[in-house]
């Protein structure tokens, strides 16, 4: 999906995809793990402080209260479906705040990541407007950042752009792949590892 990839597709692509294709291609260009050095490694450099140990030890206490939160609430309706009411809620609710996107936006941020998550297979495509509509909601808040900086993921960002390091496209595709890459991963370690304890309950 490269634009410098000389390599034709693994699989052929359809004629009526070339659009979506394109898209995705744009799109991915602006993230930093699709760059070589000295690229990446600049880019990496701005955003590694804050996933060093000692910041993540900072966040297991909401994460802790995240999921209990979530499970208390499962057990007030009375049962409990753990991709329903936990998998897929909790990364929305820690990477929001990772964000320091508030809490009453925090539903939106789960509907923009739903629809970044979809792939293919309807019209309009629901990830094609997942990307105009979260490039639309991070836009301004890049733009706040710039000057009134905070202590959340955006900033880190927007930090980058101020000596050139990174694009304001840069920045806005490296805060839609945190939303996207911190889903698919916790989810499947959620509900494959319950299954696997409860399945080898002496584990």
């Amino acid at each position: 999906m490269l634009a410098d990839d000389p390599r034709p597709a693994y699989l052929e692509i359809s004629e009526s995809d070339n659009e979506f294709c394109d898209i995705l291609r744009a799109e991915n260009q602006q993230r930093f793990i699709e760059y070589d050095r000295p690229e990446h490694l600049e880019m990496r450099k701005v955003m590694h402080a804050y996933f060093t140990l000692k910041p993540m030890e900072e966040w297991r206490l909401l994460v802790r209260s995240a999921i209990v939160g979530l499970l208390d609430a499962a057990e007030a309706r009375g049962n409990v479906d753990l991709m329903r009411d936990l998998a897929v809620p909790l990364p929305a609710l820690v990477i929001a705040e990772m964000m320091g996107v508030p809490a009453s936006e925090r539903p939106h941020i789960r509907v923009l990541t739903e629809k970044l998550l979809h792939r293919g297979g309807s019209e309009p495509d629901p990830h094609v407007q997942g990307i105009t509509e979260m490039n639309d909601y991070a836009s301004p808040i890049v733009k706040d950042r710039m000057v009134n900086p905070k202590e959340d993921f955006i900033s880190v960002l927007a930090d980058g752009e101020k000596p050139g390091v990174s694009t304001r496209d840069q920045v806005l595709g490296n805060a839609a792949l945190l939303l996207l890459a911190g889903h698919g991963t916790t989810i499947g370690l959620t509900c494959n590892g319950t299954l696997s304890f409860m399945t080898n309950r002496d584990q």
